[in-house]
């Protein structure tokens, strides 16, 4: 009937078009092929589905947004901490097969140092 879907190849849209045959005076079958985008956002690849036309975006890193906007990159299982803020720490975690960041914050003791010999004071890898 026109304007209906016919059933078409895996990645070809087909429609019963407006125009007829001349010879067999029946409705001529239009095909459209269907573009698949394989841009995917950051943290994400793209992944070919077998017998499907189009793949899709799976998440192979975490992704952290700071406040001033910039982003970085943590794969699965890594932890990263900005270079501004050594007591943060962001860790790349999967949890019920999704991509999450757990943001921790490390609580340092109070710095005193009237009670360190002078010139000895030293700061640890966390800043």
């Amino acid at each position: 009937m026109l304007g209906e879907n016919v059933p078409s190849g895996t990645c070809e849209e087909c429609k019963c078009g407006p125009n007829k045959d001349p010879v067999s005076k029946l409705y001529v079958v239009d095909c459209v092929q269907i573009n698949c985008s394989t841009t995917c956002q950051t943290g994400y690849e793209y992944e070919v589905v077998p017998e499907k036309c189009c793949g899709t975006c799976v998440q192979k890193d975490c992704v952290v947004v700071l406040p001033d906007a910039t982003s970085h990159i943590i794969q699965l299982g890594k932890f990263w901490s900005p270079p501004s803020d050594r007591c943060v720490k962001y860790d790349c975690s999967k949890t019920n097969k999704q991509l999450i960041v757990v943001k921790s914050k490390l609580e340092c003791p109070v710095f005193r140092p009237e009670d360190c010999v002078p010139g000895t004071e030293k700061t640890d890898a966390n800043g």
